[in-house]
């Protein structure tokens, strides 16, 4: 329940305005259910951080990708960490792994909406986490903190592989 990536010198040039999201599998997945949701088809692996690779940067435009986020949270402090971590990524080795969690229920349009969203930041070079988030996914006053590892894993309720 889970997208991870490793990224290192993220960022490019590629225009994204063409992409459309997709389901490439067999798969049911929401698709027409995010029109007037009230929701972003949040990308779980950032489209700019595969901008310096066309067909790469295309690839993250797919349903299984994504999650329901509230515009506030999507586009304010997801995208902030998005940024963070990209420019991370200049000098260091990242794996990324992100997911939600899924605790109240809450279905909209027959999407399942998940409460809270939460990423992951490996360092590959200094072999430790950089950053283990917890961001809300509210409409309005959606939150990030950091959180440790561990603690993140319980709510989880697994252990998250920190190798690529």
């Amino acid at each position: 329940m889970y997208v991870s990536y490793v990224l290192h010198k993220g960022g490019g040039a590629c225009s994204r305005a063409k992409f459309k999201f997709k389901n490439d599998t067999k798969i049911s997945m929401a698709d027409d259910e995010y029109v007037a949701s009230g929701y972003d088809r949040g990308h779980l692996a950032n489209a700019e951080d595969f901008a310096y690779d066309c067909p790469k940067d295309e690839l993250t435009f797919r349903y299984y990708n994504c999650l329901p986020q509230t515009p506030n949270m999507n586009r304010g402090a997801w995208k902030q960490w998005e940024t963070t971590i990209r420019k991370e990524s200049q000098t260091e080795s990242l794996l990324v792994i992100c997911g939600g969690i899924w605790e109240d229920g809450k279905v909209v349009k027959g999407m399942a909406i998940p409460n809270l969203c939460w990423k992951v930041v490996y360092s590959q070079n200094q072999k430790k986490v950089l950053h283990a988030l917890l961001f809300t996914n509210l409409e309005k006053g959606s939150t990030c903190q950091e959180i440790t590892l561990t603690d993140l894993e319980k709510r989880l309720k697994y252990k998250l592989p920190l190798t690529f």
